[in-house]
């Protein structure tokens, strides 16, 4: 089934930025996100849902930063997570963990030109 829309999350604790390394290839490390479900009314319902499905953490605030097409045609809805609460952990989605910056825009990272566009304007706020 097509997404109606897409979310991914840049999620920071001062030097790293969480990131989830896929399952099917832990060099693919990318931020965290994820597709709707048919019960999500908004973008905003699947950020609740799927941040804490994939990393473990529960979002407590969020701002939008972008907004592209995605693979599918899909929006793709990019939100920075300045408050949270949980301890990050894995998930079926793959290895949470904190990394390095240039970890996400390394060329095994599938969306590093979009992870790249994302760590700028952070680098702005």
């Amino acid at each position: 089934m097509q997404p109606r829309w897409s979310v991914v999350v840049v999620v920071s604790n001062g030097e790293h930025i969480l990131a989830v390394a896929r399952g099917f290839d832990p060099k693919d490390i990318n931020l965290p996100g994820g597709n709707d479900l048919e019960d999500d009314k908004t973008p905003i319902e699947t950020l609740r849902r799927v941040v804490p499905e994939t990393t473990g953490i529960v979002v407590r605030s969020y701002h939008r930063m972008d907004t592209w097409k995605g693979d599918m045609s899909q929006p793709v809805y990019a939100f920075f997570v300045p408050k949270w609460s949980g301890k990050p952990h894995s998930s079926s989605a793959g290895k949470t963990f904190w990394a390095k910056p240039q970890q996400l825009v390394a060329e095994s990272a599938t969306f590093a030109p979009h992870n790249k566009r994302l760590l700028k304007t952070l680098m702005r706020v």
